[in-house]
């Protein structure tokens, strides 16, 4: 039993010395103290710079193409303002555009020659620099 005891000692003994480990040419060894922390995703300082956003509200004119009745003016406007839509909400890869909206159209001519405008508006987030 002593012998085992013996044993047991001189193996946990020479486990638990301090040896030299060299991590991407971090030397740890007996003469410094290294930490070396191992974390999954960003630091926390980058996190936080990740999460600074700021809600921006504006506005944009939409003009339709000139047409020579009224009806055929408005379908020209919408016809504008899913254009602009969809290039607005193709900027959209981090969910930045919280609302998007056209307007109402305001259809004005003279004889012959119709057009329609409105004033779109949005609400997207921005990071903060």
């Amino acid at each position: 039993m002593k012998a085992l005891a013996l044993i047991l000692t001189l193996a946990f003994a020479q486990l638990s010395s301090a040896q030299n480990v060299d991590v991407k040419d971090v030397n740890a060894g007996d003469a410094e103290t290294t930490t070396i922390e191992i974390r999954k995703g960003k630091k926390a300082e980058e996190a936080a710079k990740d999460l600074t956003w700021e809600v921006v509200e504006g506005t944009a004119d939409i003009e339709g193409d000139e047409a020579p009745m009224a009806r055929a003016a408005k379908q020209k406007w919408k016809d504008a303002c899913k254009t602009w839509e969809k290039d607005f909400r193709n900027d959209n890869k981090e969910n930045k555009i919280l609302a998007v909206n056209c307007g109402k159209p305001t259809c004005q001519g003279q004889a012959g020659s119709t057009v329609c405008t409105s004033q779109a508006t949005y609400k997207m987030k921005t990071k903060l620099n």
